[in-house]
């Protein structure tokens, strides 16, 4: 079965992927950061900073 995208839907699933794709690369630079992080700070500090960063995923995504 073959369908064809008009322009607009081409466009709208590009838009979508690329913003999904930076998603993405966003989650894992900032999962890469906490567990950087983890390694680093004493734990009391790490639970602050971990606070800190999921709200800030919260409120970016």
């Amino acid at each position: 079965m073959m369908f064809t995208l008009h322009k607009p839907q081409m466009t709208k699933l590009k838009n979508f992927l690329s913003t999904y794709k930076t998603k993405i690369i966003g989650a894992t630079i900032e999962a890469i950061i906490i567990v950087s992080l983890n390694h680093l700070l004493p734990p009391a500090i790490n639970e602050a900073t971990a606070q800190i960063v999921s709200l800030a995923i919260m409120l970016t995504h």
